[in-house]
């Protein structure tokens, strides 16, 4: 690993004292250095977490009203940053527990001089469960055979991490019910899905995060610190999606072994029983398909065709053509008597008449 400069601790330094500033020109020139330096990632996984983390408070800062340079320089650079990669929203995720309970603080302040007023909790919850929204990374979401929208594994990661953070938060004595109510209020706007998308090697990489969370969610349940039914309800609703879907991927895991278990050597061996043998060609000949189109086997003596040769060749009788038969057997008579025999000449015509008269005159 590289060793860090150690000028970019004082660069860092520097630059968060510019961002809080009172000077409009040197706050926009540290915001826009700091922005490009962090998008880059030049910087060290520490100090980005704490230029995001000032980011953040400052677009939600009502002091930003009269400066609209660095209010719009934060309103592109926030969407774009959490949006662009996948660890940049769990970056902005790992803060924004935090940055609630500084703008707690902060809202107490500003109501207390009555001089600006603070965006209501709502709209900063739905900024931050929007730019902690690992579906809107780029990257992360693809086109299934089916026209649906799919999701990657690791889109859930930053909505977890998140959830986590508040629970751990809200579940401590020193968190009081005014950070409890957004902390909470944030949670239910998190998308936790009952069926986690799979990662290409078909296993879910959040396992250990949604045990994590289910057992954070079942303690936040029994003690119920949801300040209204409607947190109550939710915190009741994601222990259940919870369930569900570690329940599913354990059911998945004792089925996967069962089926290992299945598929011994034994089992997988051939079969030893021999392979019936083809049919001879002598044998296809005497199978006839049936009525119903199966197969029946023919005698090939009943067949009509059965004994006949090939054209040109001539077709005995077997008395005739057997060898071995005895000179004493009768031969079957001739059906057709010879030309000589049934033919008679004119000279032997006119025998017969002069014999015939002959006769008579005797």
């Amino acid at each position: 690993m590289p060793e860090q400069n150690p000028l970019l601790k004082p660069l860092v330094k520097t630059l968060l004292r510019g961002i809080d500033s009172d000077n409009v020109r040197v706050t926009q020139i540290a915001c826009e250095a700091a922005q490009k330096l962090v998008l880059h990632s030049l910087l060290p996984v520490e100090a980005i977490e704490e230029i995001v983390k000032k980011f953040t408070l400052k677009y939600f800062n009502p002091d930003t009203d009269h400066k609209p340079a660095v209010r719009q320089a934060l309103a592109y650079f926030l969407p774009v940053f959490c949006h662009s990669k996948i660890r940049n929203a769990q970056v902005m995720a790992g803060v924004a527990a935090s940055v609630i309970s500084r703008l707690v603080v902060d809202r107490d302040e500003i109501d207390e001089d009555g001089d600006a007023e603070m965006v209501g909790w709502p709209a900063i919850t739905a900024h931050l469960s929007d730019w902690t929204d690992g579906r809107k990374v780029v990257g992360q979401t693809e086109a299934g055979l089916d026209g649906k929208i799919g999701f990657s594994a690791d889109s859930e990661l930053p909505h977890l991490v998140l959830a986590v953070d508040i629970l751990e938060r809200a579940l401590t004595s020193t968190c009081s019910r005014d950070e409890r109510k957004p902390l909470l209020s944030l949670l239910t706007k998190l998308h936790i899905s009952a069926t986690a998308p799979k990662s290409k090697e078909g296993e879910d990489t959040t396992h250990e995060l949604l045990e994590t969370l289910q057992g954070l969610v079942s303690e936040a349940v029994e003690e119920s610190i949801g300040v209204d039914a409607t947190q109550r309800n939710a915190l009741a609703k994601l222990d259940a999606t919870l369930a569900k879907r570690l329940g599913d991927a354990a059911n998945a895991a004792v089925g996967q072994e069962d089926r290992e278990d299945t598929v011994t050597p034994e089992t997988a061996k051939p079969s030893e029983t021999p392979a019936e043998e083809p049919r001879s060609s002598v044998a296809r000949s005497s199978v006839a398909p049936s009525v119903d189109g199966s197969e029946m086997d023919v005698d090939e003596d009943d067949t009509m065709l059965a004994g006949m040769q090939g054209e040109g060749t001539r077709m005995p009788l077997e008395a005739e053509d057997s060898d071995d038969d005895d000179e004493s057997t009768p031969r079957a008579p001739q059906i057709r008597a010879t030309r000589e025999a049934t033919e008679k000449t004119e000279a032997d015509i006119m025998d017969e008449l002069l014999a015939s008269d002959e006769e008579m005159t005797m």
